[in-house]
């Protein structure tokens, strides 16, 4: 025999709980997801930026000894800060 709750009462404020919590809770998680992922793009973004400004200054820092026929020593591809 399957014992049946004996307050139907608490049942139901249970069950409005839970439904509140859900219609609250649940898009406040999504909006904190949502942000958290919209940062990450903006911080590749940026990222990427300084790549492309370090890749464009290493090239003209080329351009210019090879314009000013100045001999580079040596060209250390990894002495810019990415």
């Amino acid at each position: 025999m399957v014992k049946q709750d004996s307050d139907p009462t608490s049942t139901f404020l249970l069950r409005i709980s839970v439904s509140f919590s859900w219609r609250i809770g649940f898009p406040i998680a999504h909006r904190k997801i949502f942000n958290r992922e919209a940062n990450n793009a903006v911080k590749q973004a940026n990222i990427m930026k300084k790549f492309k400004n370090a890749f464009f200054l290493r090239i003209k820092h080329i351009i210019y000894h090879i314009c000013h026929g100045i001999q580079p020593k040596y060209i250390d591809f990894n002495s810019y800060s990415w």
